[in-house]
């Protein structure tokens, strides 16, 4: 009974609606890290045709409670939470809110913070993510912040990773590659045509008429990105529309393999 209740709020939260087609450009921080097609479909107006799984609403559920918790524990004197904003960085249009603003000792810290579970927890044990990285950058500059904070915490575990980013070289060149992938944007937006898919995909067609999205072919390993691997679909409100022209070959028969959009062999 509350399980299927909290479900029901955790759905009626997370439902994806028609992206209306916007006039003016705006863009997130992460969404300027993550999938250029899927902001293409998104700005484009394209109808969604994957709607949330509750896999991935429990996993946005549980971060927005973890980010939650973070901010009344750190909140104090020097910490604040985030709040929406609007801002500019090279004519770009930024709608913004970031986790948490540290002010102390007459400099200005932007928090960032990132829950992972499972294999994500070790893919940040290292460095951080190039795209959390980003964000954190974009944040800084809107912010006239002095540094960065990103702060990984492990749902499972309850440990943490932190990771700083100050202005410098590393700095600049995380500003310039943003810039560089929203004017790309714009650009396949003014022509009408979708960007190549963000991540490779490769498909085999298996016995049975199946499919395997991770496989060797003559001695060579081919893994398609996470995103868009089979059985993720909660990843992504476009699954099916992004990958449709590279599943149907297979689906029909008419290929062995797509190897990121070239087609090798057919159905015997």
């Amino acid at each position: 009974m509350i399980k299927e209740k909290i479900y029901e709020k955790i759905r009626a939260r997370g439902t994806r609606k028609h992206h209306e087609k916007q006039n003016e450009f705006v863009v997130h921080p992460s969404g300027v890290c993550g999938c250029q097609r899927a902001l293409w479909y998104k700005f484009s107006g394209v109808e969604p045709t994957n709607p949330p799984l509750d896999a991935g609403l429990e996993k946005m559920w549980m971060g927005e409670i973890l980010h939650g918790a973070l901010n009344d524990l750190l909140h104090d004197g020097h910490f604040t939470p985030g709040e929406s904003k609007k801002g500019d960085i090279d004519g770009i249009q930024y709608v913004y809110e970031p986790d948490g603003i540290v002010e102390m000792d007459g400099k200005k810290w932007v928090v960032e913070f990132k829950t992972v579970f499972l294999g994500g927890w070790n893919t940040v044990q290292n460095e951080p993510k190039p795209e959390h990285l980003t964000q954190l950058a974009i944040y800084m500059q809107l912010e006239e912040a002095d540094a960065g904070v990103l702060l990984y915490l492990d749902r499972g575990s309850g440990h943490m990773i932190e990771y700083s980013l100050t202005r410098g070289a590393k700095f600049d060149a995380l500003l310039q590659d943003a810039k560089k992938r929203v004017r790309e944007l714009q650009g396949n937006l003014a022509a009408g045509i979708p960007p190549e898919p963000e991540f490779p995909i490769f498909i085999k067609r298996v016995q049975g008429g199946g499919m395997s999205f991770d496989f060797t072919k003559d001695g060579k390993a081919y893994k398609t990105g996470f995103p868009c691997r089979w059985g993720k679909k909660d990843t992504c409100a476009y699954f099916d529309l992004c990958r449709k022209n590279y599943i149907d070959p297979i689906q029909k028969g008419l290929a062995d393999f797509n190897l990121d959009g070239h087609i090798i062999g057919g159905a015997e």
